[in-house]
Order: structure tokens, then sequence, then C-alpha cells
């Protein structure tokens, strides 16, 4: 069992970082893709630990994005990015921010890979 806690963000990772690869292995569309952003709703320190314990960045150049809802250099690197994933906080992520994320996403039409939540209290 791999509790999200953040004294398993090593497990966390690694696991995402797998889920990602598998992802981006199946799409078609991501065979030349070569940069990833992680963004949400969470300090930069908070995806910065997730991208630290990835394995992702033998093969992909990782960007840490955050509040894409309030801060310009976290948009001008998201679209830098050919896909975005998620980095969200059970209990601090609002769905309603969460909502709007993924609107500016579609907008700028970067594919969202999926979403990390961190800080979960219950067993995967």
């Amino acid at each position: 069992a791999i509790t999200s806690v953040p004294e398993d963000y090593d497990k966390l990772s690694r696991m995402a970082g797998t889920s990602i690869k598998s992802d981006l292995a199946s799409r078609e569309e991501a065979k030349n893709w070569s940069t990833i952003a992680f963004t949400g709703t969470v300090s930069d320190n908070e995806i910065q630990k997730i991208l630290d314990a990835t394995d992702l960045k033998t093969a992909y150049t990782l960007i840490c994005a955050p509040d894409i809802l309030t801060n310009a250099d976290s948009i001008d690197k998201v679209s830098s990015a050919d896909c975005v994933v998620l980095v969200e906080a059970q209990e601090h992520s609002l769905l309603s921010n969460i909502s709007k994320e993924l609107e500016a996403l579609k907008a700028w039409n970067k594919p969202v890979l999926g979403a990390v939540i961190i800080n979960t209290d219950t067993i995967m």
C-alpha cells in the first residue's frame, strides 16, 4: 500500500512518473513531446518535491509552474510545455480553482495527462 503523505513523495512520484511515461508512450501525438509542466494550486516547493523524486527528468524537461491562475511566470512556463500534469492537495485545492485551471489549459490547447493528489490520508 502506498500513502501519499509527504513522507511518501518518493513512492508517489515514482508511481506518477511510471504512469506518465506509459501514457506518453501510448499516444501517437506525444512521440515528439519533450517538455512536461507540473502545475496546480499548491506551492512551488510541493511541486518541486514531486519533480525531484520522479524519474521523468532523464527523458523529459520538467517545468515547475505553480498557480497558473495568478502567476504570470507560470503561464509562460506552461505555454512552452507540450503537456501538463496537475498537482493538487487534498483539503487544500478547491474544486472551483481546479476547474478554472482545466478551462485555462483547454483554452491554451495543453493536453492534461492527469493529476497527482498530495497530502491524502487514504491508502491507494
